[in-house]
């Protein structure tokens, strides 16, 4: 690979470095994934490929499974508000709204939004943006690649916390993506072909030894020395594999991008930190009580269900057992009043005592995982009586997971954006009409999330048209102040209606210009037939033996 020395050590230590700020995000990474979802997270310890792939999780300080609803519950709750898979949630349009309002440049936008929509429902984006969500609610911090596919566009991966690093520009954007990953023998030659790996690896594939596990690290950054790196020469991004612990360090394979093409976002950016913080972490003393509440419970069951017991022995060697069923030999007379088995101590119920702080436990994790928000609406559906009634529900929502709605959103434009250049790359995007070019276009967000702050607005629009109404009654000119076609877009655009049933602003101005024509013609014909029925009845008036018509036109000559 045409790399040199220089470089590459230079890329080794960013990697070594990313690792490096990483490691204060380690431990309470592990916290959240032994107390809150264990088969979350991607902790290498010891380079071990099993942990890697998932297959190594430990479940055993989980005692109380609520928390997994919890967690399931919020990550579907954002999905279904922003990016749901069963209806629109987003729409492309103009910078200059006007524009979006125009006969050809309208029906381009539509046809670009249905290829995006189509790219989408056909690769694995909604099952991703799922996984996505669970990683933002259980670390604070999600992160997926969307790659060019020859079949479908577009593919994403996504990454567990903790296999991956993330370093950000001066606008806190993420730019800088590194990760340490395993790929069988096989996979490493298909993928970057036999003369690029190092000699181990080309070996092991010659002898068959497709499945042998190799250890690889990857990093994408931004292309600062193009010029030393052939295949990512031109490109603002640089992606670069090697092989990790082989004699050669090999160089696998150097790649570029035009956009950065990873996505990701926080829950609660805190300060210039990478990370985030967010419920996962704000719950984590809860979750810790709830298991070891669980815990107490279960064991309190056990030494109510089984007691441990105790019995004399003229043994003289005591041995204690505290555990359910376990047998105590005491010391004691067997002559004496207490012999026989019995209770080593009296066990006091505390199933009661104990569910009640389990219960309340429940609830603060529910709540701190706003699952209480999320099921609002399917809890309360039939005390809904209006839109405008859903729509302050909706805004109440809004109003306490704004922010992080917010940088979700950031991330799905991203998406979208790359989305839009690999199509056009493959050709699915024809060339914009005349009026777009050069012109920025503009993502609009539709979902049920987007739409609770649109809604709320449309009632000041009901209101203002209310007021004109009146108001043009006592002073007609102001009804002149108020423009009905603009509002007809303002409300369709709130209520997310599809762009196909509402005209453009020039297909609106050719209507309006044949109907005034036509009313025009039709008073002018109005005019007409009324002049030739007066003709006729001045026709039957007789004046001094004449018509009254006879009259005027002889006054006329005479004249």
């Amino acid at each position: 690979m045409n790399i040199s020395t220089e470089t590459f050590k230079k890329i080794k230590l960013r990697a070594t470095q990313l690792d490096n700020d990483f490691e204060g995000f380690r431990s309470k990474g592990r916290d959240i994934q032994q107390y809150l979802c264990p088969w979350r997270g991607r902790f290498l310890a010891g380079d071990n490929e099993k942990e890697a792939r998932g297959e190594l999780y430990n479940d055993e300080s989980i005692h109380n499974t609520l928390i997994f609803q919890a967690i399931d519950t919020a990550s579907a709750g954002i999905k279904s508000g922003l990016s749901p898979s069963s209806r629109p949630w987003f729409r492309i349009g103009a910078e200059d709204s006007r524009l979006s309002e125009l006969g050809e440049p309208a029906r381009w936008l539509a046809h670009v939004q249905r290829v995006l929509y189509s790219i989408m429902s056909r690769n694995n984006t909604y099952n991703s943006l799922q996984e996505i969500y669970a990683e933002l609610v259980t670390f604070a911090t999600c992160s997926a690649a969307v790659l060019p596919d020859n079949k479908t566009v577009s593919r994403m991966k996504t990454f567990s916390f903790g296999e991956y690093r993330l370093a950000t520009d001066y606008r806190d954007e993420f730019n800088t993506f590194a990760r340490r990953f395993y790929k069988t023998t096989g996979q490493l030659v298909g993928e970057f072909g036999k003369e690029n790996v190092s000699d181990e690896v080309s070996q092991a594939f010659k002898d068959g030894h497709l499945n042998r596990m190799v250890l690889c690290q990857g990093l994408i950054d931004p292309n600062e020395e193009g010029s030393d790196l052939k295949d990512a020469l031109g490109r603002d991004w640089r992606s670069i594999y090697w092989e990790v612990g082989t004699k050669s360090d090999a160089v696998l394979g150097v790649r570029g991008f035009e956009q950065f093409p990873i996505i990701g976002s926080v829950w609660d950016a805190v300060g210039s930190s990478v990370y985030g913080i967010g419920p996962g972490h704000k719950n984590l003393r809860n979750g810790k009580r709830l298991q070891k509440l669980e815990e107490d419970s279960l064991q309190n069951l056990a030494l109510t269900i089984a007691p441990p017991m105790v019995t004399d022995s003229a043994n003289k060697d005591v041995i204690v057992d505290a555990s359910p069923w376990g047998l105590t030999r005491s010391n004691e007379n067997p002559a004496s009043s207490r012999a026989g088995i019995r209770m080593l101590y009296e066990q006091k119920a505390l199933t009661r005592d104990l569910e009640y702080k389990i219960e309340r436990n429940e609830q603060a994790l529910r709540d701190g995982f706003y699952n209480n928000i999320f099921l609002m609406m399917s809890n309360q559906a039939e005390s809904i009586k209006t839109a405008y009634q859903a729509a302050r529900m909706m805004e109440e929502k809004y109003s306490v997971l704004g922010p992080v709605l917010e940088r979700s959103q950031q991330m799905l434009s991203q998406l979208i954006q790359l989305n839009f250049a690999y199509a056009l790359d493959y050709g699915l995007i024809p060339e914009a009409p005349v009026e777009l070019q050069g012109s920025e276009l503009k993502i609009e967000y539709i979902s049920i999330l987007a739409q609770a702050q649109k809604i709320a607005g449309l009632q000041s629009i009901h209101d203002t048209m209310a007021f004109v109404s009146t108001a043009s009654q006592i002073w007609p000119e102001a009804r002149f102040k108020f423009d009905p076609l603009q509002a007809i877009d303002e409300v369709a655009q709130a209520n997310g209606a599809p762009p196909s049933i509402i005209r453009s602003d020039d297909e609106v101005a050719v209507m309006m210009e044949q109907d005034a024509k036509a009313r025009q013609a039709a008073a002018q014909g109005q005019a007409m037939l009324t002049a030739s029925e007066g003709a006729r009845n001045m026709k039957d008036v007789k004046i001094g033996g004449r018509s009254a018509i006879e009259v005027l036109m002889g006054d006329k000559a005479n004249g």
